[in-house]
């Protein structure tokens, strides 16, 4: 009787401990993204069981720790992979960027050109102002396109100026986007036109180690898209995974999964 009555209490702790093993593992302590750390390889994952990598990105670092090259590849018409762009990085002697030159290619076997040259300054320390400028394919010369502002707070952004340099006011902002945060982590992006008329806005719920981001579009209740977050103990973002697409973005969300691989 007293066995019985050991097992019985046995049973019943390795059950509460199971049980408390699995409230921890669903319902812990929301993870908090930590984007600084470097990274090494994304890539891109489809076929009909999701393990054929589609695309890869490859990020090299320079001896001073910085990021200085980052290569993309994609399958060419014989199956491999194939090196079709890649951007090089310059940096101030404050270690900030200060310019990134995108190249690419007219066709596979191509010479690579610059097309897109992005410059970076920073009016104070917690702003940040991004000119983009596209080359001429004739004469390479660089044209002004469009320029966007940065304000950041904690080192997070909270508001992001969008503005068209080909307008007839260069000067007013033809697309504004705000980030809500709560406890570090990203709740909610918004984006609105230069006059405040609502464009889109994404959610972000957080459960243990995912998250959940929801694509809301004006008088819409339910999400036009999803996706899911997946991160790793430190918090770096290791997987993201399309559930739903937008259908307002033909080619403009990747269906299938991403893959997130760092050094540090």
């Amino acid at each position: 009787m007293k066995m019985l009555l050991f097992l019985t209490a046995l049973l019943l702790t390795l059950s509460s401990c199971e049980l408390n093993l699995l409230q921890t593992s669903d319902n812990g302590p929301a993870v908090v993204p930590d984007g600084s750390a470097r990274i090494a390889r994304t890539y891109s994952l489809g076929g009909p069981d999701n393990k054929t990598v589609l695309s890869e990105i490859r990020y090299v670092y320079g001896a001073n720790g910085l990021l200085e090259r980052v290569d993309r590849f994609s399958r060419n018409a014989n199956g491999s992979l194939d090196r079709y762009a890649y951007e090089m990085y310059t940096y101030t002697d404050n270690r900030q960027v200060q310019s990134r030159v995108e190249y690419s290619r007219t066709s596979q076997t191509g010479d690579f050109k610059p097309n897109t040259t992005r410059q970076y300054t920073y009016p104070s320390p917690d702003k940040t102002v991004e000119t983009m400028l596209y080359a001429d394919y004739q004469t390479g010369a660089l044209k002004p396109q469009a320029r966007t502002e940065t304000v950041r707070q904690n080192n997070l952004p909270v508001t992001s100026a969008f503005f068209s340099l080909y307008g007839t006011s260069p000067n007013e902002p033809s697309q504004i986007t705000t980030y809500q945060y709560e406890n570090g982590r990203l709740i909610k992006e918004e984006t609105r036109s230069g006059t405040g008329t609502a464009f889109r806005s994404m959610v972000y719920t957080y459960k243990g180690r995912t998250a959940r981001v929801d694509e809301f579009i004006p008088q819409s209740k339910e999400s036009i898209s999803e996706q899911k977050r997946t991160y790793d103990a430190r918090g770096r973002l290791v997987q993201e995974e399309v559930v739903r697409t937008n259908p307002l973005l033909c080619f403009g969300m990747f269906v299938g999964v991403t893959v997130h691989e760092y050094l540090d």
